[in-house]
């Protein structure tokens, strides 16, 4: 059980830091093309 949740959170967890890392990536070239 212990190690369904832990892959669950791991899962959660790459999911949101990839969002995030793509989210500060769109952001900074957006920033770029806009100054």
């Amino acid at each position: 059980m212990s190690q369904t949740s832990t892959l669950k959170g791991q899962c959660i967890a790459e999911f949101l830091g990839t969002g995030l890392l793509i989210f500060f990536g769109v952001g900074c070239v957006a920033a770029l093309k806009v100054a």
